[in-house]
């Protein structure tokens, strides 16, 4: 949810962008994306049956190994399972909610820092195609697109975030 909190500092505090000297944006996207699953969610039955799901490890894993890319560790599966499992059910509940019609894509042009937009080929939760939107939002965005990862790129690919962090904190 960090990159959507970037994008929305763009438009509720742009007085903050003078501080900033680039921005990273991972696997993140510049406006609600319309899913089913969303709208189940904030439902009262269809929060239930999510949370019942958590309950089941196999079900639990199914549910979250879409999550990932081409070869998650089952390590990485479980440890996503419990972190969704131990978050609360007003967070999970504010998070559908608010993901629900936003759109900052009218300000992403107004993001004039040297910009870095990550997304892996295999993401099923903010798919490449709005990472690309995004970027050709950005006036200064690079596109870095990660082979085989998903939308837990940061978990898949830590060395290459670090070494995309490292170059954008140098320049």
């Amino acid at each position: 949810m960090g990159g959507i909190g970037i994008q929305a500092m763009v438009r509720y505090r742009p007085d903050l962008l003078e501080r900033v000297r680039g921005v990273a944006l991972v696997a993140t996207t510049p406006k609600a994306i319309e899913n089913p699953a969303t709208k189940v969610l904030v439902t009262d039955a269809g929060f239930r049956v999510y949370r019942r799901l958590l309950q089941s490890e196999t079900q639990a894993r199914v549910l979250m190994r879409g999550g990932f890319g081409r070869r998650p560790s089952i390590e990485q599966i479980d440890f996503l399972c419990r972190s969704w499992d131990q978050t609360p059910d007003a967070t999970l509940r504010g998070l559908a909610d608010g993901l629900d019609g936003f759109d900052l894509t009218a300000e992403a042009g107004l993001l004039d820092k040297r910009t870095i937009v990550v997304c892996g080929d295999r993401d099923q939760v903010t798919p490449l195609e709005l990472s690309q939107s995004l970027a050709s939002c950005l006036p200064r965005a690079e596109l870095e697109v990660v082979k085989g990862a998903g939308h837990m790129v940061i978990w898949e690919r830590p060395d290459l975030i670090t070494e995309t962090l490292a170059d954008l904190s140098l320049s």
